[in-house]
């Protein structure tokens, strides 16, 4: 009967887990729009998403810029702009509230030297912090929208669960350990009928 306890066991692990599977990520969208009267900034705004953030935790996120004015003469390659993965990572730390609200960014990267040098900021944890992108490969072109929490607009939006597993009912939990017991029972009673027929023989 206890390898059939154990097999029960181990069945109650895997549906707590498979329960717990269930929580989806976020997927937030973020905007930075000019603000600068700089001559070397492009009007406009710079588009993105941020992956693989969740309710209620500090994590790195993946970063892609989606759109950006046509005035900043893109050499960073076609969209999805993968920031994330640019050579030198300096900050990605987001703060998700429990109603999937950015509470906290801090995310800084660049690819690394001229002439090839793609740049974006999405600093909003402070106030001294900056937003900033350029993606014309000298850092020369560039959208700056400013300092502080509000220079960066973020919006949350629910993925879907990447592989919704399904999740019995706790009346099937119950029959199914109604099952395990009973053959633990049945296994246990043959057990038992073997060895008082081996007695008998003997």
């Amino acid at each position: 009967m206890i390898p059939c306890m154990r097999s029960a066991a181990i069945a109650a692990a895997v549906l707590a887990a498979t329960a717990g599977q269930a929580q989806a990520s976020l997927i937030i969208s973020f905007s930075i729009t000019n603000e600068s009267i700089s001559p070397a900034s492009v009007a406009g705004t710079v588009t993105g998403e941020i992956l693989g953030l969740s309710d209620n935790t500090t994590s790195p996120g993946t970063v892609e810029i989606l759109t950006y004015p046509a005035g900043m003469d893109n050499a960073a390659g076609s969209t999805p702009i993968v920031a994330s993965s640019w050579t030198n990572q300096i900050h990605n730390e987001f703060s998700v509230s429990n109603s999937g609200q950015i509470i906290g960014a801090d995310f800084s990267a660049n690819n690394g030297s001229a002439p090839s040098y793609f740049w974006l900021d999405l600093n909003a944890s402070n106030a001294s912090g900056e937003s900033y992108a350029s993606l014309d490969g000298y850092n020369t072109l560039f959208v700056y929208g400013g300092e502080g929490l509000d220079s960066v607009s973020f919006t949350s939006n629910q993925a879907a669960p990447p592989k919704k597993e399904h999740v019995p009912e706790p009346a099937t939990l119950t029959l199914l350990a109604s099952g395990f017991l009973a053959f633990g029972g049945f296994g246990l009673r043959r057990r038992r009928q073997r060895a008082a027929g081996s007695s008998a023989v003997s």
